[in-house]
């Protein structure tokens, strides 16, 4: 692929693109692994994929919606199994697209609000496309880790129709369970209207059989140096954050797709 650079500002991050790794706008990062700063500069290099470095500033912490990027992202492909996730398209699709995600993450929302819809239309159900959704819950939002052990009962319970429909509903209506001080019954809500059974359901969310799993997906997404999301990977290669557009996405993921 041919060597890029493009630079956007969306919202409090620079987007960069640089060879075969995509960094975009990102809506949550792990408070445990940042840095913050008043004016970010793009260092990018031949080798790694762009970070963010710090311009000295008196008022670094009056800005806390901006952040360096410090990991380096893999430079070679990198293989991501699947380990019984939710998985939506064909198990032989030519392209396999992986997103780590944190269900309060406000980009996360933006990118299945915004283009989700758009990607099954074109590339997962006409079979170019297998989708994995993986967990990756960030420290700082405390309702992530319980979003995540209720989408994953949804899914052991009533299967991907049904967990597809509660996402869509938990970030279509992100703004409000976010507030709530029980997220299990103001979630339930989502469930009752996908036919999922609410005491199966409570049952499943005490017992927790999908944390092991969890722990593995947030390590493994910590093992490739990301601490943000939503992040995603096309054949083993990243793109970070959310695309402007859904024509830049497609461009993302058509580079990647054939990038050796």
């Amino acid at each position: 692929m041919k060597s890029k650079l493009l630079i956007i500002i969306s919202g409090v991050f620079a987007l960069a693109l640089v060879g075969s790794s995509y960094v975009l706008a990102t809506g949550g990062v792990d408070i445990t692994s940042l840095s913050f700063l008043n004016t970010p500069t793009l260092t990018p290099t031949p080798t790694t994929a762009p970070t963010l470095s710090p311009t000295p500033s008196t008022k670094d912490q009056e800005n806390p919606d901006v952040y360096v990027y410090p990991s380096p992202m893999p430079t070679e492909r990198v293989d991501i199994p699947e380990n019984g996730n939710p998985a939506f398209g064909k198990k032989d699709a030519p392209i396999y697209m992986v997103e780590y995600v944190d269900y309060e993450c406000p980009k996360c929302a933006e990118f299945h609000n915004k283009y989700f819809d758009l990607l099954k239309r074109d590339y997962i159900d006409t079979g170019k496309m297998r989708f994995v959704i993986k967990d990756f819950p960030l420290s700082g939002h405390r309702r992530a880790r319980m979003t995540a052990d209720i989408a994953n009962c949804v899914y052991r319970l009533n299967g991907i129709t049904a967990y597809e429909g509660f996402i869509d509903k938990v970030f279509k209506n992100q703004d409000e369970w976010v507030q709530a001080e029980n997220v299990l019954w103001a979630q339930s809500a989502y469930t009752k209207e996908l036919g999922v059974d609410v005491d199966k359901l409570q049952s499943c969310f005490k017992k927790k059989p999908d944390s092991e799993n969890i722990d593995a997906d947030e390590a493994e997404a910590r093992s490739f140096g990301l601490i943000g999301t939503p992040s995603f990977f096309v054949n083993g290669k990243p793109i970070i954050g959310v695309a402007p557009t859904y024509e830049d996405l497609v461009g993302a993921i058509e580079d990647l797709k054939s990038d050796k």
